[in-house]
């Protein structure tokens, strides 16, 4: 064998190995390439809430107690606002001298009587023991002909329990002793009844 014929043999079969190789290579790559998961999104704070009632639900927000206090009745005696327990209460602080409580006593007279039966109200007097004393209070209902049951505030246990700054306020108290709602400022007849409606029918 000649020196050319030497050369062309290795040269022809490593051509052939290398087309070979070319061939087959896509697919061995294709058979040997390790399995892989397409990528899925990853799920946003908002989308698990949304999905998940443990992420998503609020704390439900207890609501207030309306806080007790003791005040006296018109016999004199000591009473707390915690028996009447278990009924709908409405508590309105009120004045003789202040022009917006009497303003709206009228209408807490007419509803009192229409309402009696199913809420108690508390006519809470802030009896200063000068603008107001018991006796002050006594002839001003005596005169106004009011029915509806008053209680007075001689130590100011029931204003300071709802901080009361102004007055008049009304508090409206579920049967569980929980507060409803609360009006600051006079109301109209047509508004406490809506007020009173409201609570009886929680």
């Amino acid at each position: 064998m000649n020196k050319a014929l030497r050369w062309i043999v290795p040269a022809a079969a490593l051509a052939i190995v290398i087309a070979l190789a070319a061939l087959l290579y896509p697919h061995l790559a294709v058979h040997y390439a390790p399995e892989t998961e397409p990528e899925q999104p990853r799920e946003t704070a908002a989308a698990a809430a949304a999905t998940d009632p443990a992420v998503s639900d609020e704390p439900e927000q207890a609501e207030p107690a309306a806080p007790d206090f003791t005040v006296t009745d018109i016999h004199g005696e000591p009473f707390t606002l915690s028996e009447f327990r278990g009924r709908p209460v409405v508590i309105n602080f009120w004045a003789t001298w202040c022009p917006p409580c009497r303003s709206e006593l009228p209408a807490f007279e007419s509803l009192c009587a229409e309402y009696g039966d199913r809420v108690d109200f508390m006519m809470v007097n802030l009896t200063d023991g000068q603008r107001d004393t018991e006796d002050i209070v006594r002839s001003f209902i005596a005169e106004q002909g009011y029915t509806f049951p008053v209680y007075y505030d001689k130590e100011f246990s029931a204003a300071n329990a709802y901080e009361i700054y102004s007055i008049p306020v009304t508090v409206f108290i579920r049967p569980d002793g929980t507060i409803a709602n609360q009006q600051i400022g006079a109301m109209q007849e047509h508004v406490l009844r809506a007020y009173l409606e409201d609570l009886l029918a929680e």
